[in-house]
């Protein structure tokens, strides 16, 4: 039978139990009293995804009966679809109660309804895990049987469950004791037992805890069920997830002020809107003309040419008529998607850009054969099934998941094009002028309604589920469709012809703008508090953010100014994130690990983020100051060139051609570059520390209990980045202008990928392989940073690895600390342990890949590597060695060599509590002086007497008193400087607060599962005991003055996001 109607609603996780168990701790209920009557079960309190479609006569509503509401399930149709309702933040639970008052009205719709426990994501078919169910039945309630309930009479249940692998006692809903056995599950009714010991719709062999329930009626038959006082609970000594019933801000609604205009302003808005896209698209008869003109003419027409004279080339007659279908690897796959995407891609783009672009002596500017070749791309694409209710599946399981669409009417099923299909939107709003009173438009114009939904996608696989966020962020769309939305949604906004879609569309386009473009909470899609971009759950420093931002830029400069503009903090975000995208770039190279799944790719600030920096700068676009400095330093016409225009992102050949013209204004202005960013930045949710001097650049990378290691990809990529946040360290600091391969961080020549310099790791053989287990957490929460100057800075982190990806036992661990103050960095690692017994555990202190023709050697006396940096290694065993080095891409299996240096400290095949501590003076520098005063399990301190510095890497409560800073209650990184009077003080907690202190480690599913993605942070506060009488300055929000007495002051830090800190103190009498 296929679900029609399934309310998801999570769990929480299991511990130990004691017997008898109390099933005492309520970890969610529902009585809806507080939902209006008449109004659809909501977003919110636990509820998500709830998907009803009274239209077609299922509903999920709260409705009043006798004086009490209660949630009535009903299903009255025959199409297969889904409500989902889910979850309450938590882990997983193999003990569990499941409580409610039912009544299965006598009406005549007796058929069947389950409500089923287990773990599944939102489709009731794919990845439903089942551990047991109920059925209600037409008067039978399974596995109970006949006679235990009659129509319309309320009767209560209580299911038990035993997920562990033995048997329990438990107290029962009647006071007594009760035995369930391992796997098992027992069915009370009002009250008494009526099925023990027993198994109902159990789809798995092996033991699994249980995370979510549905509720969920089928296809075969119709069914109409009430509830009431629904409750989950789980035994009253068990840790949960959360310390209350979720109640959290994100499920606050919005609110967002209407738009109130006539059918002809609203018109007028919408041309408006189309005039500067279309403009954007194609420039002005100014464009090409003038500096920089013909360079990007002649790159223009490079690339139409081409995909032009195959075009026109192109035998339309054959296959013709024959609907696309064939899935990806089935026989004749490689050659249908080299038609379809060829078409889709390159052809009707190419053909539009060339027909509407006026460049001079243009040979297809208003060509007629340029545009018949137009209209025969269309007609063919619309004879295969390129065509209003197409499809998108990959597979016949996909096609046939619950709730999938099937193509209609003569369309058929492409591959891989869900998120390109903007060059064919495009080119419609490019050509629309030239035949918009055709059939041909007709036909193309309903596709582009179709493949509206492409702009709200969840993702590839379900791309027709719209992306469901809480109701304070109702309006989200993820980073994949964000970079579709501006190709798909909103060209069909432009196009359509009725006010009062052309309304709605235009509302919604500013509250998906609006709210897309809003600091989001958790791991969920796309700019965090500390203005980072994320993407598949983590920072995603190159392809998704770098893809994001353009067309964020494109979506606030098409609305500014207009009654459909975005909201100025979400234009103001943008600017951040591009603030700190540049931040991390040194200066168009950014760090290994914050490149995703693909490590080479490291100038995307260039060829992707550059249209979004123009717009923001130009006065034709958005005429920020502040950014125009940002362009002034990154503008090199040798260094970014002008490719950025060329690089349209998502299968379009271009971004738009009136970047040429803000890029012109702008050179023109030569406004003054800001400098080179100097200072000191710590980024919790990408684990990310950053220190900048003059024009050189040092970064960290780490992972914790909330931030993934790394990412591969299924197409052999990023295969051995297993080490990429192992504290990865990266120094650059040669070529002009200063990057990472002229530094010597070449991956394609020889390069050794677990002897990532500043990690500490189990060094294994790179040989040729696919992929490993990736996006893995670490159960730990100490990652962070700090700085007491934003100039000078700390970073620290706990690493704590049980196995290697491919499943080896290494059980790694250890304490490592970076300290940063001015030109000297200092590296200390402690409570080092593990390894695999085979192979070395080491810390690697450099890699550089040597130029073709270096005489580098590793010079006696003071360690110096290829740039010049020296180490001076105080504890330690070191090593090092200069020669050819053989490797293989990150594709794990294209061979590569090359002459590279490596210096490592080798701390053995097992060490026991190893330890090291290495000095660099960048670019040579001398070594500011500094002390060691404690590294070891308890915490790292460095004082810097030159600065006045003391950082503090704390990774326990400290009891015992110590000089100047006394005691802490938690956790925590705190860095001091001396002042006259007094000192200035930082301090964070490095948990983000995103789950509990004693949560469990959870997984990258779990994360990934509707509201869980979305966990707020929650304020972890510390308590700082001081040694003396001490005086705040100013009114400091975040901190709390606790108390003074006994010669001790006692201060309270309320830290949130893993950020610190700053506050002033003052010596008191």
């Amino acid at each position: 039978m296929t679900g029609k109607v399934i309310l998801w609603v999570g769990l929480i996780a299991a511990s130990a139990f004691a017997a008898p168990v109390k099933f005492s701790q309520v970890v969610f209920q529902d009585s809806f009293d507080s939902y209006e009557t008449g109004s659809a079960l909501p977003d919110k309190g636990g509820w998500t995804r709830v998907e009803a479609k009274p239209g077609r006569e299922t509903y999920a509503e709260i409705r009043e009966e006798a004086g009490r509401k209660i949630l009535q399930v009903r299903d009255n149709g025959n199409a297969a679809l889904r409500v989902v309702a889910k979850n309450i933040p938590g882990l997983d639970s193999k003990l569990v109660r499941f409580s409610a008052d039912i009544m299965e009205p006598d009406n005549g719709l007796d058929g069947s309804l389950a409500i089923k426990f287990g773990i599944g994501e939102a489709s009731a078919k794919e990845g439903a895990v089942t551990v047991g169910g109920i059925r209600v039945d037409g008067e039978k309630l399974r596995p109970a049987g006949s006679g235990i309930y009659v129509f319309g009479q309320w009767f209560h249940i209580d299911a038990y469950f035993n997920e562990t692998s033995e048997g329990m006692e438990y107290i029962g809903p009647d006071g007594s004791t009760s035995f369930l056995g391992s796997g098992l599950m027992d069915l009370w009714v009002n009250g008494q037992l009526a099925a023990g010991n027993t198994l109902q719709d159990r789809t798995v062999e092996s033991l699994t805890a249980i995370r979510s329930f549905r509720i969920e009626t089928f296809s075969s038959s119709s069914q109409e069920v009430w509830f009431d006082n629904i409750e989950i609970a789980v035994p009253s000594d068990q840790k949960v997830i959360i310390e209350a019933p979720v109640k959290l801000s994100i499920y606050e609604p919005r609110v967002y002020a209407p738009v109130n205009l006539s059918s002809s302003q609203i018109v007028a808005e919408q041309q408006r809107i189309k005039q500067r896209y279309t403009q954007f698209l194609i420039g002005t008869d100014q464009t090409f003309i003038g500096k920089f003109g013909a360079e990007v003419a002649a790159g223009f027409f490079d690339r139409i040419e081409g995909p032009i004279a195959k075009a026109m080339a192109f035998d339309y007659s054959k296959d013709a008529g024959e609907t696309f279908h064939i899935f990806e690897n089935d026989p004749g796959y490689k050659e249908e998607f080299g038609v379809y995407s060829q078409i889709l891609q390159q052809f009707v783009l190419a053909l539009a850009y060339g027909y509407t672009v006026n460049i001079p002596d243009s040979p297809y500017y208003k060509n007629p054969d340029v545009l018949a070749a137009y209209l025969k791309c269309l007609d063919y694409l619309y004879g295969r099934g390129v065509r209003d209710g197409m499809t998108f599946h990959y597979n016949v399981h996909r096609m046939h998941m619950d709730g999938a669409p099937q193509p209609e009417n003569g369309a058929g099923n492409i591959v891989k094009m869900e998120l390109r299909m903007g060059a064919y939107c495009q080119s419609v709003l490019l050509m629309e002028p030239y035949f918009k009173d055709t059939p041909a438009f007709r036909k193309a114009h309903a596709l582009v309604r179709h493949l509206e939904m492409l702009g709200k996608t969840s993702g590839h696989v379900r791309y027709y589920d719209p992306y469901v966020a809480p109701p304070a962020f109702k309006y989200l769309a993820q980073s994949d469709a964000m970079q579709n939305y501006g190709d798909t949604t909103l060209v069909s906004a432009l196009l359509e012809t009725d006010p009062q879609r052309i309304a709605d569309m235009l509302l919604e386009t500013k509250r998906i703008y609006s709210d897309s473009l809003s600091v989001v909470p958790g791991w969920a899609d796309t700019i965090k508090p500390d203005f980072t971009g994320f993407h598949h759950r983590g920072i995603y420093g190159n392809a998704y953010t770098g893809g994001f931002i353009p067309q964020a830029a494109f979506g606030v400069y098409l609305l500014s100014g207009t009654p459909y503009e975005v909201r100025p903090e979400s234009v103001e975000n943008v600017k951040k994130l591009i603030k700190t995208y540049r931040t991390y770039c040194q200066k168009y190279s950014m760090p290994f690990g914050i490149r995703g799944r693909m490590p080479e790719n490291t100038h995307n600030i260039n060829t992707q983020v550059f249209p979004g920096i123009l717009i923001y700068a130009s006065s034709l676009g958005l005429d920020d100051d502040e950014m125009k400095a940002v362009f002034g330093r990154l503008w090199d016409l040798d260094q970014v060139t002008l490719e950025f225009l060329f690089n349209g992102g998502r299968g379009k050949i271009f971004r738009g051609m009136y970047c040429l013209d803000m890029l012109r204004q702008l050179d023109a202005l030569a406004p003054s570059a800001e400098p080179d960013p100097n200072g000191f930045w710590f980024k919790p949710y990408g684990g990310l520390a950053i220190h900048r001097r003059a024009d050189w650049m040092a970064a960290v990378k780490g992972y914790s209990k909330y931030i993934w290691d790394y990412e591969n990809g299924k197409r052999l990529e990023n295969i051995y980045g297993q080490y990429f946040s192992h504290g990865s360290f990266t120094l650059f600091t040669e070529g002009d202008p200063v990057s990472d391969i002229a530094s010597g961080y070449d991956l394609r020549r020889g390069w050794d990928w677990y002897r990532m310099p500043g990690t500490t790791a189990v060094h294994f053989p790179i040989e040729p392989r696919g992929t490993l287990e990736h996006r893995q957490f670490s159960p730990e929460t100490f990652l962070g940073g700090v700085s007491v100057d934003g100039q000078n800075g700390l970073f620290s982190m706990i690493l704590n690895q049980e196995k290697f990806g491919d499943g080896t036992e290494i059980d790694l661990k250890a304490k490592k600390s970076i300290f940063f103050v001015d030109d000297t960095i200092l590296l200390l690692g402690s409570g080092i342990s593990g390894g695999d017994g085979k192979h070395a555990v080491e810390t690697t202190l450099f890699q550089s890949v040597l130029p073709d023709g270096s005489a580098y050697a590793v010079p006696d006396g003071v360690l110096t590597d290829p740039a010049g940096n020296t180490y001076l290694v105080k504890s330690g065993k070191l090593k090092s060695r200069v020669g050819r080095q053989d490797s293989y891409l990150d594709n794990g299996k294209t061979k590569t060599s090359g002459n590279v240096a490596v210096a490592w400290i080798d701390h053995g095949l097992a060490p026991k509590n190893a330890s090291y501590e290495a000095a660099i003076g960048v670019r040579g520098a001398e070594l500011a002086p500094y002390e060691v005063l404690c590294a070891d399990d308890r915490m790292h301190h460095v004082r810097f007497p030159q600065q006045g510095i003391d950082a503090y890497a704390i990774f326990q409560p400290l009891e015992k008193m110590l000089p100047n800073i006394g005691t802490v209650d938690e956790p925590c990184l705190i860095m001091t400087r001396e002042t006259s009077d007094g000192i200035e003080l930082s301090l964070a907690n490095p948990d983000i607060g995103l789950l509990p202190k004693d949560a469990p480690m959870p997984t990258f599913n779990w994360f990934s599962e509707d509201d869980n993605q979305y966990l707020p942070a929650q304020p972890r506060p510390v308590e700082l005991t001081l040694n003396g009488k001490w005086h705040l300055t100013g009114s400091p929000e975040k901190v709390k003055m606790v108390s003074q007495k006994k010669g001790k002051t006692v201060l309270r830090f309320d830290c949130l996001n893993g950020m610190d800190i700053h506050v002033k103190l003052v010596k008191g009498e």
